[in-house]
């Protein structure tokens, strides 16, 4: 973790038995830190004296460092998010003060993909948004295969079309359903899910990072906000698929 104030009290909130953290506050070494530990996942704080988050995610990519970079920041702006991702292939762009729960499946599941998905079968350029109702954004992605639908049809959908990345939306009657026939497929192949949650005018924000726990805790390896972003969904589905296919 490159923070210049470290979140020490994350590693209560960590699944156990969990991993080695190696805390590093000064930015210029960060390079040098990950060469001595050779870190699987780096958290990297946006905002630090010298050296930013930015600068120092350059570093690791000019240096042909490709391992999964978590952007943490209090400073939230959708041209950060693209940035982080466009640019730097980020994994996660995580917003401080950290809702440790949802952060621990985050990390969880990152992990999982890091240890599982080398011995998995590859997955097509398609994407799977499963909903009771159709998403706009998703229908001006030109150049990506999107398929909707409800989950009816998931089991057809998952033999066919063999999607790389999958969006489930969180106000699903039967998303425990849904998750359970995705990770059976997911057993076998390299995927990706993103859970859909409601916009926080909808609801208390605190419920919402509740909701994305459940979702999380059933399967998801992330989630995302209502009203969705077509950028940052554009930038999040080519990273992925730079990773998964």
């Amino acid at each position: 973790m490159i923070d210049d104030k470290p979140i020490k009290q994350l590693l209560a909130h960590l699944p156990e038995p969990f991993y080695k953290i190696c805390f590093e506050t000064d930015s210029e070494k960060a390079l040098q830190t990950y060469y001595e530990f050779e870190p699987q996942i780096i958290l990297l704080d946006m905002n630090m004296p010298v050296l930013s988050g930015y600068q120092v995610a350059e570093k690791f990519r000019s240096k042909g460092i490709d391992v999964p970079i978590m952007f943490v920041t209090r400073v939230h702006g959708i041209e950060d998010e693209i940035k982080a991702f466009e640019e730097y292939k980020a994994s996660y762009f995580v917003l401080k003060p950290l809702y440790y729960s949802v952060f621990k499946w985050q990390v969880t599941r990152l992990f999982e993909h890091i240890e599982k998905d080398v011995l998995l079968e590859g997955s097509k350029a398609s994407v799977l948004v499963l909903g009771d109702e159709k998403y706009a954004v998703f229908n001006v992605l030109d150049g990506i295969n999107v398929i909707q639908a409800k989950p009816g049809k998931l089991g057809t959908i998952l033999k066919s079309e063999s999607p790389a990345i999958i969006f489930i939306s969180a106000a699903l009657e039967n998303e425990d359903a849904v998750y359970a026939e995705v990770n059976s497929y997911r057993n076998a192949h390299r995927v990706h899910v993103i859970s859909i949650q409601p916009s926080r005018g909808d609801t208390a924000f605190v419920n919402i990072l509740d909701r994305a726990e459940s979702s999380l805790a059933l399967g998801a390896d992330d989630y995302l906000e209502e009203p969705l972003n077509g950028d940052i969904i554009r930038m999040r589905i080519n990273v992925l698929f730079s990773y998964l296919l």
